[in-house]
């Protein structure tokens, strides 16, 4: 080993998991320049250190690449930071979620919107949704915004300034609930942007404050990097890559982002179409992502498309239909974008691959499958024959995997068949959907390797565990592959980001229900130290 090398930072006195091709478990590491300078012995990389370089000891620590998010909403989980507390770990009842309202309503002039962060009904003592008459008789002067998953309820005052009646027919791939006839107030999938598109814009600053809460709560919890899935239906695609962009220069948001352009709308293809750019575009700070479709509802709605039990397909909850997504997914890879589809059921999934096998042999695109919740046999040999990658969140199958039985007993042993799906050497990453899951990829990694229900207390298709290790990969290493930065970070290599994180156990050898009890005690994006606790 060199022993002439400048170095910036010496980390040492770890156990450093470095996930490399050989398996390199070292003892230290250098920085220099943001990137990872040398790993070795702590007597090889001591003898790099200059007169006044500062070197961290380790004292034992495990040590792994920073954590990479896969498939999350950092903007819209911080903006719920910044609304009526609807969705904290202190809301237990729908009781609390109408007092939070009630106070709220109270506080604000008549008419303007009370806008509350995402609730979650299957949390709930009560285990439902909140509908039109308890919101009126809480808040009656003023709409209400009360957002779930792919979903919202709101009052007479929130369904009028969305024109919605009667008389209004369901869009497509959207549901208004109905009582007796009469709207309810519950709006589901793309029935949500009646009323997202009346709502009162945000600011660039509350943008940014959103993104440094949230940032906050990341660096916290060893998260370097983020897919940014996008769905922020109130601003548009382009906002969206700005808020990061100014937010980074102001050095109010420090991890690196991978920012996803959603299309919702027909309209949002025109839009692609103008942009100039496509996926890749930007620096290791902040990239152009990938398009993302929807094709889809939500798992835990009972919304996913799938095949019936007779083989019929549930087309009535697809978002497009199959030959303009098809099309969609063709004109994109053309025009340069990977496809990050979101494909819960069997048959989304299905309808999407019609699309993907068009870009050529092995995916070249890297066009990949969101979620993929009920991944059956049929789908896995296509997942094979044409290299597709699924972007996983393990903490859905533990908040949400009940709501599998909503699809029948045959899909229930292919609830996110994580093991069986490695096995077949396939690609996976690791997210967590956040804001529908905490973003705290110490539990996605529990999640994966012991499949607790939350609900229930029950585990999830035993058979589909999969070891620490690999759970670990799907947060690091494999991540950085969705992103086309696999020569870039997701291990601690020489010349890769220095983005690393320390924990206060060693997760590889206690019990696996403990980990989601351990602590980031050090996290390091691009060689500076963001946390420390020792």
């Amino acid at each position: 080993m060199k022993t002439n090398l400048s170095v910036d930072r010496i980390l040492t006195n770890g156990r450093i998991v470095t996930l490399d091709d050989a398996g390199t478990v070292a003892e230290a590491f250098a920085v220099k320049d943001g990137r990872i300078a040398a790993v070795g012995r702590a007597d090889e990389i001591a003898a790099l250190a200059a007169p006044g370089v500062e070197t961290v000891d380790l004292e034992g620590r495990l040590v792994l690449p920073g954590f990479i998010d896969s498939h999350m909403h950092p903007l819209l989980y911080g903006m719920d930071k910044l609304k009526v507390d609807c969705g904290s770990k202190a809301i237990r009842s729908v009781d609390q979620i109408l007092d939070n309202i009630r106070a709220a309503a109270r506080s604000l002039p008549k008419g303007e919107w009370v806008l509350c962060s995402e609730y979650k009904p299957a949390l709930l003592r009560e285990n439902r949704k909140i509908h039109r008459d308890e919101l009126d008789a809480v808040a009656p002067d003023n709409p209400v915004f009360l957002p779930t998953i792919h979903a919202l309820s709101t009052n007479t005052l929130g369904l009028a300034a969305a024109g919605i009646t009667a008389d209004t027919p369901n869009p497509q791939g959207g549901h208004i609930e109905r009582t007796d006839g009469r709207p309810n107030g519950f709006l589901s999938e793309t029935a949500v942007h009646l009323l997202i598109d009346r709502l009162p814009p945000w600011t660039m600053e509350d943008r940014i404050r959103a993104l440094e809460l949230v940032g906050e709560e990341l660096t916290e919890h060893g998260v370097t990097s983020v897919h940014e899935a996008g769905g922020v239906a109130d601003i548009p695609n382009p906002e969206l890559f700005r808020s990061y962009q100014i937010a980074t220069r102001a050095g109010r948001w420090k991890q690196r982002a991978y920012v996803m352009f959603t299309i919702n709308k027909p309209e949002h293809m025109e839009d692609i179409r103008r942009l100039g750019f496509a996926t890749g575009f930007g620096d290791d700070r902040l990239r152009v992502g990938c398009a993302k479709l929807f094709i889809d509802g939500a798992f835990a709605l009972g919304k996913a498309a799938v095949y019936g039990e007779d083989g019929t397909p549930t087309d009535d909850r697809l978002i497009w239909p199959p030959d303009r997504l098809r099309e969609m997914i063709r004109e994109l890879n053309e025009l340069g974008w990977q496809v990050a589809a979101h494909a819960q059921g069997d048959r989304a999934i299905d309808v999407t691959l019609d699309g993907y096998v068009l870009s050529g042999k092995d995916n070249p695109h890297r066009n990949r499958i969101e979620h993929g919740g009920l991944s059956t046999p049929a789908l896995q040999r296509r997942y094979l024959e044409n290299n597709i990658p699924l972007a996983t969140q393990p903490n859905l199958m533990h908040y949400f995997g009940t709501a599998a039985v909503a699809y029948g007993k045959a899909k229930l042993p292919w609830v996110y068949p994580f093991n069986t799906l490695l096995r077949l050497g396939l690609r996976l990453g690791g997210g967590s959907d956040c804001r529908a899951t905490p973003p705290h990829p110490l539990m996605g990694i529990w999640n994966a390797v012991v499949r607790h229900e939350r609900k229930t207390g029950a585990i999830n298709n035993p058979q589909e565990r999969i070891t620490v290790d690999q759970a670990v990969r799907l947060f690091t290493r494999d991540n950085a592959w969705f992103s086309f930065e696999e020569d870039r970070k997701g291990r601690i290599e020489p010349g890769l980001l220095a983005d690393v994180v320390a924990l206060d156990r060693d997760i590889y050898t206690v019990d696996p229900e403990t980990i989601p009890d351990t602590h980031v005690d050090l996290t390091l994006i691009g060689g500076e130290i963001v946390r420390r606790t020792f």
